[in-house]
């Protein structure tokens, strides 16, 4: 059955946005308004979108329960497609008596037809719940990664998340789209967000690598004189003197405190040839292994020097020095070993004849250059990654997904176990609707050939025609036309074919309506007959151009043999009836009874169409009618230009039954005197204007409020305030709460 009907932008509905009709589940709902309302584009929408026909663009319909449907409409539509301008119109196949074996056939297909149909849309139920699972599952997932968003939409890696932040599925579709290999560890978000940060700002210089030149501190630390002790000749009459005092540094150091023969220390003349044999001693071998430490201790100052200058130009100018965790630490290491030995070489420059240990930096060397290696492994990083920004960017942007798929892989984890679960019940699901499909298909054949033995358009004319007979129309009939296969014909006795345009109004609607009713009962297309309880039916005013006495007639058919009827044993699915008159619609509550499976509508309309719910009685007769125009008006519903109409026949019916014309006229006269302004309106609503031949009234100085308010003043001033509250759904004044 039709669930909603969405209009959007037909006619008079709202172009803005759809005005969507909901069906409580009813199989009959019944739909009254005024001429003009918007009752037809019903009809119109139903028919274009549920038969895929021209189908209005921003209109819909969502339907229930085991369809496809065929949706039947009876409207000016329908008449012109069949009858307008035309000599013939299309023959309606029906089925005739059948044999019994036939009959019981076409009963136990149809059983096991409807059976599988019942199957398949419980399948189609138990899939919808799955799939209800899936996106609940979904949801919670979703829910659980849109914390990516929350984090990183906001600081160094949201470029990363741009484009995600209006849609949590967009996001989590992106996340589960990411493959890990196993074992793989993506990058940390520290490291990629300082890898951003190096590609920041305008197009930057690559880096220079950096180098330390080690090489001059190992060939001085390994000199041999560091543990040699360093003596004087043994030529000298005084090396052996000298060497029992042990005293040859303090010799050395003294000389150059002689000053002729007298003895710098203790001033006492010196021997003969002491100066001479203090040359041979101190001199040659002693001299140059003394200069040879002096160098060497130079040369170590200078290469210390030169490391130190080397690390500090890399701290002060490389920030991925500065960064290094163990970089400046290796290099106090290595400074503190190096100023040890230059002091124990200084030591011994000073006392050449001691032995002293020099310690290699080599150790310390090999850890200082292992983390300027590191540094450099950056910089040559750094170096790639400038070089194309864009490809370094998208790299980031991959490992950033690979980092939050990792992350995150609990919460996608379970989502994909639940998901896998639905997919084998969904897939299960649709094998079962597939194979009962397949059955389906081959019994529609089936029905199709046994419908087909005694189907033909001759039940159909039998049937239009003892219509129009019961209803006394004798002057027309249709007939097949002779020659022209299955087509129809009108035919008036005794003058042969006639044409629709010759009918008049009346016979017109009659004709066509009695025509389309034979269509709901039967098929146009004899290969494709459509089964009575697929069928959704519409009927857009039946009885336009007739006069009363058949409108309880055509009642009678709408409620007795399209809502009640049976084809088969089946029924119709649903029936949808349009209609502006009063006395239609009440002949059809009367036959419809307690009318507990029908649905009932208003159709207004104020600038757009709108379809309101009311209740079965809500409009009793004509001048209950007359009162909802004022109710809808009140309620913003209704059109103020049939306002003035609506009261004046409101006041003409009231005070010619309570016969208080004179109360009515005195409470006109009151009001213009008070107001002069209200003298064209007051004209109007006097009786007596109906008899004036000049009957104007110009509704552009009102508005609905003036309308309503003058209107409520004129019961008031005739003491029918009671009628009034009531009549308008209001409180009486003595039931009002005290302001």
């Amino acid at each position: 059955m039709i669930k909603t009907i969405s209009i959007q932008g037909v006619k008079s509905f709202p172009k803005d946005e759809p005005h969507t009709i909901t069906i409580d589940n009813k199989r009959v709902a019944l739909f009254y308004g005024i001429n003009g309302a918007g009752k037809s584009t019903i009809g119109e929408v139903i028919h274009r979108n549920g038969n895929n026909r021209e189908p209005y663009a921003d209109c819909a319909l969502e339907v229930t329960g085991q369809g496809p449907y065929c949706y039947l409409v009876y409207n000016d539509e329908f008449v012109d497609r069949n009858f307008r301008g035309k000599a013939e119109f299309p023959g309606i196949f029906t089925i005739g008596e059948k044999d019994a074996s036939a009959l019981q056939e076409e009963e136990e297909k149809q059983k096991e037809y409807d059976e599988l149909a019942r199957l398949r849309e419980t399948l189609k139920e138990q899939r919808a719940r799955r799939t209800d699972d899936g996106k609940r599952a979904l949801q919670t997932a979703s829910n659980a990664t849109w914390g990516i968003y929350q984090n990183y939409s906001d600081g160094p890696l949201k470029a990363c998340t741009t484009g995600y932040g209006n849609s949590k599925q967009k996001l989590f579709d992106q996340l589960a789209g990411v493959k890990l290999t196993e074992g793989e560890v993506p990058a940390t978000i520290e490291d990629m967000s300082a890898r951003l940060k190096d590609l920041e700002g305008n197009q930057p210089e690559a880096k220079e690598k950096r180098s330390i030149d080690f090489s001059q501190l190992a060939s001085v630390e390994g000199d041999l004189l560091w543990g040699t002790a360093v003596v004087g000749s043994s030529e000298s009459s005084l090396s052996a003197l000298i060497h029992e005092l042990g005293n040859i540094d303090w010799i050395g150091q003294g000389r150059k405190y002689l000053s002729k023969d007298v003895c710098p220390f203790c001033q006492q003349g010196l021997p003969h040839n002491f100066t001479d044999e203090l040359s041979v001693l101190i001199d040659g071998v002693y001299r140059k292994q003394v200069e040879s430490i002096g160098d060497l201790v130079r040369d170590y100052s200078a290469a210390i020097e030169a490391v130190q200058t080397a690390v500090e130009t890399i701290l002060r100018e490389e920030s991925f020095a500065l960064e290094h965790q163990m970089f400046q630490q290796r290099w106090a290491e290595l400074k503190l070993q190096l100023l040890t030995n230059l002091a124990t070489m200084r030591t011994k420059q000073e006392r050449p004849g001691e032995v002293v240990a020099i310690k290699l930096s080599s150790d310390a060397v090999k850890l200082l250059s292992q983390a300027l290696t590191d540094v450099n492994a950056r910089i040559q990083t750094y170096n790639d990654r400038i070089r194309n920004r864009a490809t370094e960017r998208k790299k980031v942007h991959t490992d950033f997904w690979k980092r939050m798929r990792h992350d995150y892989a609990p919460a996608i984890d379970t989502y994909s176990s639940i998901q896998a679960a639905i997919n084998t019940d969904v897939g299960e699901i649709d094998r079962q609707s597939e194979e009962h499909r397949l059955r389906m298909v081959a019994l529609q054949d089936r029905l199709a050939e046994l419908r087909k033995k005694n189907v033909n358009t001759d039940h159909a004319v039998e049937a239009i025609n003892k219509r129009l007979r019961s209803l006394g129309v004798l002057a027309f009939q249709i007939k097949k036309k002779e020659g022209a296969g299955n087509l129809y014909c009108l035919e008036r006795p005794g003058e042969g074919v006639d044409e629709y345009r010759s009918l008049s109004e009346g016979e017109k609607t009659l004709i066509s309506f009695f025509y389309f009713l034979a269509h709901v009962n039967g098929a146009l297309d004899v290969e494709n007959p459509v089964v009575h309880d697929r069928k959704i039916v519409v009927v857009d005013d039946p009885i336009s151009s007739l006069s009363h006495n058949y409108v309880y007639d055509i009642a009678s058919i709408v409620v007795n043999e399209i809502i009640g009827g049976t084809v088969g044993s089946k029924s119709l699915k649903q029936v949808f009836i349009l209609t502006h008159s009063l006395f239609f619609y009440h002949e059809l509550l009367k036959l419809l009874g307690t009318a507990k499976n029908c649905q009932f509508f208003r159709v207004l309309k104020n600038g757009t169409t709108a379809v309101l719910p009311m209740d079965k009685g809500a409009i009793k007769n004509e001048y209950s009618a007359f009162w909802q125009v004022l109710k809808d008006v009140r309620d913003g519903h209704g059109n103020e230009v049939s306002v003035p109409n609506a009261m004046r026949c409101i006041f003409e019916y009231f005070f010619a039954f309570t016969q208080q014309e004179e109360k009515f006229k005195d409470a006109l006269k009151s009001l213009e005197a008070e107001d002069y302004t209200f003298t064209p309106l007051a004209r109007y609503l006097d009786r007596k204007s109906h008899a004036d031949p000049i009957n104007l009234f110009d509704h552009g100085g009102y508005d609905g409020a003036y309308y309503l308010a003058k209107f409520k003043t004129v019961f008031e001033r005739t003491q029918y305030t009671d009628h009034y509250a009531t009549m308008m759904g209001e409180e009486p004044p003595e039931a009002q709460a005290p302001a």
